[in-house]
């Protein structure tokens, strides 16, 4: 069914949605009261169930799925795919949610990626994180943080130190941190260290920051020439 409200153009609605587009433009509102609210909404793309219903000035959104961005009213330049993805969003712009009921709590946070089922459940105000994987950054609530996991950890703290990686965007590059909760492999795929490395390593200069480890250097002799400027205590 094609239907237009009293001043809108170029709608394409069907199955009461954009029941209530009064001038809103080039909408496609596909499902059952999708849309239905939508007044002067323009760009957007709801399909499902309730996909969009509260929607009354947002625009440039895409959402698909059952109930997706289904209490948003003035959010924008969301996607939303996916059961219940962002339904409680309400004001939230440039969000992108995909898999069953990823950044559900979502109201106002912006600019946030999160990718996997429950991916960013928690948050609702934070804005600029990226959330990848099933249940990464379920119980995060801040802003600018990095979360990759498949688990699901149980707390903000827990995710933060168990999450494969976690990380802090920060303007200043000097306060950004990037935490890696495993051992990581260069050139070998069993890391047996909190740092692996199969070929040549070059650095400016080592610092150990224990008085109790024991080093090995393998083939470095006693006879090593100049050994005690290498190595201090030698």
């Amino acid at each position: 069914n094609y239907w237009t409200g009293d001043t809108s153009t170029h709608n394409l609605f069907s199955s009461e949605s954009g029941a209530n587009t009064a001038s809103g433009t080039n909408n496609f509102f596909v499902g059952y009261q999708a849309g239905y609210n939508n007044a002067t909404g323009f760009n957007n793309i709801f399909q499902g169930y309730q996909a969009g219903f509260a929607n009354t000035g947002g625009y440039e959104n895409i959402f698909m799925g059952y109930q997706a961005g289904v209490n948003n009213t003035t959010g924008n330049y969301n996607n939303f795919i996916g059961r219940r993805v962002g339904m409680f969003n309400t004001t939230g712009g440039g969000n992108n949610f995909l898999s069953y009921a990823a950044g559900a709590s979502n109201t106002t946070g912006n600019l946030n990626t999160f990718l996997g089922f429950n991916a960013g459940f928690s948050n609702t105000t934070g804005s600029s994180n990226v959330f990848l994987g099933s249940y990464a950054g379920q119980s995060q609530i801040g802003s600018n943080k990095l979360v990759v996991d498949s688990l699901a950890r149980g707390s903000a703290s827990a995710e933060a130190m168990g999450s494969l990686i976690y990380g802090v965007f920060d303007s200043n590059p000097a306060n950004q941190k990037l935490t890696i909760n495993g051992n990581v492999g260069i050139s070998t795929t069993s890391p047996y260290a909190k740092l692996s490395v199969v070929g040549q390593i070059v650095g400016e200069y080592f610092t150990a920051t224990s008085t109790t480890a024991t080093s090995t250097f393998t083939n470095l002799s006693s006879n090593q020439s100049a050994l005690g400027s290498v190595i201090s205590g030698v």
